[in-house]
């Protein structure tokens, strides 16, 4: 059965670039769970449409470049969305952030794989795996969130 879904693009009207521009941004919704990140493109509030979710002024050639990347940016919303469901069998929206942008050029640590494995087995709970969780799961979680607390409390004392 496949989840609610929405895409949602706005302007971030609290941060107004020096230029007058706003960054448009994009809210996935999925079963009420949402993310949010830009799409890495400016417009003046002036010239932005929130009922159409698209730039106003269609025969200026930026305003036409921006609401292609939008619309195209959606397209992929939508592929990464259906790739996702049929490899895993749900999808949450930090799933398609992550495929969306563009994380490889982060070094991951230990933490980021730990809570990786931690959010994908939640999500499993119910879907791939049985209906309760492993106890042993959430003991290994705890056990390493107060190793990360404690070698962060050490550093900040040297």
């Amino acid at each position: 059965m496949k989840s609610t879904f929405s895409i949602l693009f706005y302007l971030k009207k609290g941060k107004i670039s020096k230029d007058g521009k706003a960054t448009i941004m994009v809210r996935i919704t999925i079963d009420g769970l949402e993310t949010t990140f830009s799409s890495k493109q400016k417009v003046k509030p002036t010239m932005w449409n929130q009922d159409k979710q698209e730039t106003k002024g269609y025969t200026d050639p930026e305003m036409q470049l921006i609401n292609e990347v939008l619309t195209q940016l959606r397209h992929r919303i939508l592929k990464e969305y259906n790739n996702l469901y049929d490899e895993h069998g749900f999808v949450e929206p930090a799933m398609i952030k992550e495929k969306l942008t563009d994380d490889s050029s982060r070094i991951k640590t230990l933490g980021y794989w730990c809570n990786k494995f931690f959010e994908s087995y939640k999500n499993k709970v119910g879907h791939n795996t049985s209906k309760k969780p492993i106890p042993g799961i959430y003991l290994l979680k705890q056990g390493y969130s107060n190793l990360l607390n404690i070698t962060t409390a050490k550093r900040m004392c040297m």
